[in-house]
């Protein structure tokens, strides 16, 4: 009898075990949600604390919405796996799961993954809430938006210190007091760190990402002449992958270094023309490719932005002549 119970004991523990692991559509996993806040509607939202994952810079985990009453008569509840990246206090949707009933349970209504555009929450919303919430507890060295504030600060000279201040000189400019960039968007201790624009007096504008009161991570450049840089930035320079546009149709796209195209890059023109190598210091130095809108071509290394060892081809492939050193030698 004893033997008997133990048996039947242990089937309803395995029965329940495998109805636990079922729940939500996924058939191996269970989500442990959080409470995090409530809507004007009452529509309550959660996030699971227990599996946010984290991969460099980023976190990665699911919240859930529950409504009130089931939208468009068809569902109560929808979950949402999201990337954050709380350095410059971003995220990216990239899956959605609706479900019939609420709180994300029984089977899966219907699901699919999301465009994973960045976005940046509006101020103070429940999104704001909920992403401050996780990065706080799961991102080391996170300053939170209780910290964090949106202001309008700008970089000059008070008695000839230069800093940031709150408060726009309005005085007589001299080299002792003056403001040279306005900054628009988020601080810490009166700092640029986040999301923001600098705006100069020559109509330069950089809008993108902040750290330490510097351009550092994602952002635009434009300048009144048409001009535009489209890419990274570090410590207030362009560093990293990015495009340059000139208001003629050229344009660059490549890598840059302490503002400068360096490395592997390619730059068009209008009339269809192009190189495609390497750069440093902001001209062709390297490996390199010039084609020419008649199809003939040089290949071979550049210096300063000169061929210097290579061949000329034209449009068939058939050799043209030679650079040797900086000098052209014939075929």
């Amino acid at each position: 009898m004893k033997h008997s119970l133990l048996i039947l004991f242990s089937l309803l523990l395995l029965s329940s075990l495998l109805t636990s692991c079922e729940k939500n559509g996924q058939g191996t996993e269970t989500y442990e949600w959080t409470y995090v806040t409530n809507d004007v509607n009452g529509n309550t939202f959660y996030y699971d604390k227990d599996r946010v994952r984290k991969s460099g810079k980023y976190l990665f985990f699911w919240y859930l919405t529950d409504f009130v009453k089931p939208v468009g008569g068809e569902f109560l509840s929808v979950t949402r796996y999201t990337q954050l990246d709380c350095s410059v206090f971003r995220f990216k949707n990239l899956k959605l799961q609706v479900y019939k009933n609420s709180m994300g349970e029984d089977e899966i209504k219907s699901e699919g993954r999301e465009h994973g555009e960045w976005k940046y929450p509006k101020p103070d919303t429940l999104f704001e809430n909920l992403y401050n919430k996780v990065c706080e507890e799961h991102q080391k060295n996170y300053v939170s938006l209780d910290v964090k504030k949106r202001e309008v600060i700008y970089w000059g000279k008070r008695d000839g210190k230069s800093s940031f201040y709150r408060e726009k000189w309005e005085g007589l400019e001299t080299e002792e007091n003056i403001d040279y960039i306005k900054y628009e968007g988020d601080t810490v201790n009166g700092i640029p760190n986040g999301q923001g624009t600098f705006t100069f007096p020559s109509g330069n504008k950089y809008v993108g990402e902040f750290k330490g009161g510097l351009q550092n991570g994602q952002g635009t450049e434009t300048f009144p002449d048409g001009e535009k840089y489209v890419g990274e930035f570090k410590d207030g320079e362009k560093n990293g992958q990015g495009t340059f546009t000139f208001p003629d149709g050229r344009k660059y796209v490549g890598e840059f270094k302490d503002g400068l195209e360096n490395g592997q890059g390619t730059f068009t023109f209008p009339n269809g023309e192009k190189y495609v190598g390497e750069w440093k210091n902001g001209k062709e130095n390297g490996q390199g490719t010039y084609t020419w809108k008649n199809g003939t071509k040089y290949e071979g290394e550049w210096k300063d932005e000169k061929p210097w060892n290579g061949t000329y081809y034209d449009k068939n492939g058939n050799i043209l002549g030679k650079m040797v050193n900086g000098e052209p030698v014939k075929q």
